[in-house]
């Protein structure tokens, strides 16, 4: 059973649900490698009493190892997708401090105007008298 490996799409999204299809594939498919080959380690114990144990033998082995090689690419897919999170994180403009900081900009800009606004009518009345 060969186990359907998610490929990294380059029109795919990077957005949450992107990333929720693409760990779910690889979570069924993880799943359905490791009991592949659970199951063919099984089928080798069961088998070694036919007069064919070579072929059975080599079957079983084909079978482990296109399970094997399937785990390791989705192993590195995932790999590739905590790669392109990081980068999502880290690089993209959806930066999670800019809107705190311009917050405490406009606090500080809107200080500075009313201490200016102050200084100003303290400076009118002074002329004034």
């Amino acid at each position: 059973m060969a186990p359907n490996v998610a490929t990294t799409n380059m029109s795919q999204q990077l957005t949450g649900a992107g990333f929720r299809a693409r760990i779910e594939n690889n979570v069924r498919t993880l799943y359905r490698s490791f009991l592949d080959i659970q199951g063919a380690a099984i089928d080798d114990q069961e088998e070694t009493g036919h007069e064919d144990a070579k072929i059975q033998a080599a079957i079983i082995k084909q079978r482990m190892e296109t399970n094997a090689q399937d785990l390791i690419r989705i192993c590195e897919d995932t790999l590739q997708m905590i790669r392109q999170m990081q980068e999502l994180w880290l690089f993209s403009d959806a930066d999670t401090r800019t809107k705190d900081l311009q917050r405490e900009e406009v606090t500080r800009l809107a200080e500075l105007l009313q201490a200016l606004h102050a200084r100003k009518e303290v400076h009118i009345r002074d002329e004034g008298q």
